[in-house]
């Protein structure tokens, strides 16, 4: 999962486009706010389950979203997974927390 900063930059994105391909009148009509609330609270949602996750040193993203990282990487096939995380590139640039939990597991492990 992306940073829930950049979804919230996505959703306004849409809605200024959304809002430039209708009039005036119908930008306040109750479709319009109703779309506006449920795309709010979808992302309120998202952003606290993020920040949940990340807290609790759980995955923010990918098969294993939710599961705590040291349960995973506790099992053969999650060990296999953490060190394919850690040879891609856009690991440590999109999910720092995460990656620095598994850098921390994989040292311990080699100690």
């Amino acid at each position: 999962m992306t940073d829930p900063r950049v979804k919230n930059r996505s959703l306004n994105a849409l809605f200024d486009h959304i809002s430039l391909e209708i009039s005036p009148a119908e930008r306040q009509s109750e479709l319009f706010e109703k779309i506006r609330g449920i795309a709010d609270q979808y992302h309120f949602k998202r952003a606290n389950e993020y920040k949940t996750n990340v807290n609790e040193d759980r995955f923010v993203f990918g098969k294993f979203k939710g599961k705590k990282i040291e349960s995973v990487y506790g099992t053969e096939k999650g060990r296999d997974y953490c060190q394919w995380l850690m040879n891609q590139l856009w690991f440590e640039e999109k999910f720092v927390d995460n990656h620095c939990v598994v850098c921390e597991l994989i040292t311990a492990s080699c100690e």
